[in-house]
């Protein structure tokens, strides 16, 4: 923000908001962090900021792929 950005956006494959994480967050210029499934949330509510992405579907049909020998690199386009 200090060099211009108009907007922050993060992301993070495995969230594990800990501690002070949310208010943290809250007071940062991020304006959206996504946040992949792959682990349980704490019991704790996400901050508004937080959007989490599900996964298991890419993680099927991974599964399903290496399991048939087939190609995966059209998981990553």
């Amino acid at each position: 923000m200090e060099r211009g950005a108009k907007s922050v956006y993060a992301a993070v494959s495995h969230g594990l908001l800990a501690g002070e994480a949310n208010a943290r967050l809250e007071a940062s210029p991020i304006e959206r962090l996504f946040m992949t499934d792959s682990v349980e949330t704490q019991p704790v509510p996400l901050s508004p900021k937080v959007e989490v992405v599900p996964i298991a579907g890419l993680l099927g049909e991974a599964i399903r792929r290496i399991a048939r020998r087939e190609s995966i690199s059209v998981l990553f386009e």
